[in-house]
């Protein structure tokens, strides 16, 4: 799922296609792959697929972090705040609030009370290595903080 994530994050859909090409002859968890497919038909159009996929997947107990957050952005995309809620609203999900400012596809929730107000009053900690923290980022957080990350 994360290598898939980064494809899509580049734009290539054809690198995705055989991530979750491989996830399925590797017997991975279905509703992953399940949220790897929606994520693909949605970049493909075919938005009516891709909600169906997610509602379906919405039930499983075994997504992983980034299927959530991969499944949310489209959820939020489309409009759907209330689905993408129940994604990323997970008792076991400590990080959404960073996430979600984090996410560009994220951020249509930062107006829902639970991520209020949309300006965290926390402190995001950057890695020095990392390339700079984009503007539209840093003013989503109280400061930033940059430093070298472990080796």
């Amino acid at each position: 799922m994360l290598r898939a994530s980064v494809h899509l994050r580049r734009g290539d859909t054809a690198a995705a296609r055989q991530e979750l090409d491989l996830g399925k002859a590797a017997g991975g968890e279905f509703a992953n792959l399940q949220v790897l497919e929606a994520v693909l038909a949605d970049r493909a159009g075919r938005v009516d697929q891709a909600m169906h996929l997610l509602a379906t997947a919405e039930t499983s107990h075994e997504l992983g972090l980034t299927a959530i957050v991969m499944a949310a952005g489209v959820m939020a995309r489309h409009g759907d705040l209330a689905l993408a809620m129940k994604f990323i609203r997970r008792p076991f999900l400590t990080e959404m609030e960073v996430l979600t400012r984090l996410e560009p596809d994220l951020r249509p929730l930062l107006e829902h009370e639970a991520f209020a107000p949309r300006r965290s009053k926390q402190t995001l900690v950057w890695p020095l290595e990392a390339p700079p923290v984009p503007d539209e980022v840093a003013e989503l957080f109280a400061a930033v903080r940059t430093e070298s990350a472990p080796p």
